[in-house]
């Protein structure tokens, strides 16, 4: 189960939602709540549901994740061949997509990895394939290992 921490965002809300309540309370909310009660409701569920929808548009968002792609690309470039990558003229995006596939992962999961769309996954793939002279992934994967591009 996911610990529930306190931030900035969780605090700066519960004070301002606090402040607003003082402010109605000195307007005297109670004589505009008679007066107009479904409005006022309709109101604050209105601003509520706002609220909680930018906040949970703001967790929910995606945001690269490129540290995880650099560590994958220097334990796997560790012992990769850069005189074969010159050579076959590899760019740096496809060496991240054939060290990818050497891990074993579809073409949606290293799309979601590099925060790139599927068809440029698979643009990169067609690349590498015809650079490689192979025609299928696990062969395009062979071959970069004989040639000691990737480990």
């Amino acid at each position: 189960m996911k610990k529930f921490i306190f931030n900035k965002e969780i605090i700066l809300m519960s004070v301002s939602l606090s402040l607003l309540l003082i402010f109605l309370n000195t307007l005297q909310y109670r004589v505009m709540l008679f007066d107009y009660p479904m409005e006022i409701f309709i109101g604050v569920v209105a601003v509520l549901f706002m609220l909680l929808g930018i906040w949970m548009a703001n967790k929910l968002s995606l945001k690269p994740n490129l540290q995880n792609v650099e560590s994958v690309n220097s334990n796997l470039q560790a012992d990769s061949n850069f005189e074969s990558t010159d050579t076959l003229g590899l760019t740096q995006r496809e060496m991240d997509v054939l060290n990818l596939m050497a891990l074993g992962m579809s073409n949606h999961e290293i799309a979601d990895k590099l925060c790139v769309s599927i068809p440029t996954v698979k643009s990169h793939s067609s690349n590498l394939y015809e650079k490689l002279g192979v025609k299928r992934r696990t062969q395009a994967v062979i071959q970069a290992k004989s040639l000691k591009i990737i480990p």
